[in-house]
């Protein structure tokens, strides 16, 4: 139940917080090879992003796959100090250790 002026009750906010904390994680971690994927997007941008009361910029980089059937499907969201080469990579890798097939797959870097 919401506390007075429509806040939740921060032991029910940190529940919240953990399950979408781990709906987050079958999200980012789930198998990509049930479906084909003709063409990929990427895309980067950078946020503001506070940590230890500290505000950086952060790059956030985000696969989005168009699938046979001309459905649109985020494969896949990341977040780095900068999207350099290794970065790139290791967001990449992932995709593809998660199933992703590049065999017919179009790749379009936006």
């Amino acid at each position: 139940m919401a506390a007075p002026g429509g806040f939740e009750p921060p032991t029910q906010c940190e529940s919240l917080c953990g399950q979408l904390d781990e709906e987050v994680g079958r999200f980012r971690t789930r198998r990509l090879d049930a479906v084909e994927y003709p063409y990929v997007f990427l895309d980067a941008t950078y946020l503001h992003v506070r940590t230890d009361h500290l505000v950086t910029s952060k790059a956030v980089v985000v696969a989005t796959a168009v699938a046979a059937d001309g459905r649109r499907e985020i494969l896949g969201v990341d977040v780095g100090d900068s999207e350099d080469e290794v970065f790139w990579r290791g967001f990449l890798t992932s995709l593809k250790a998660r199933g992703l097939n590049g065999g017919a797959c179009q790749v379009v870097c936006v």
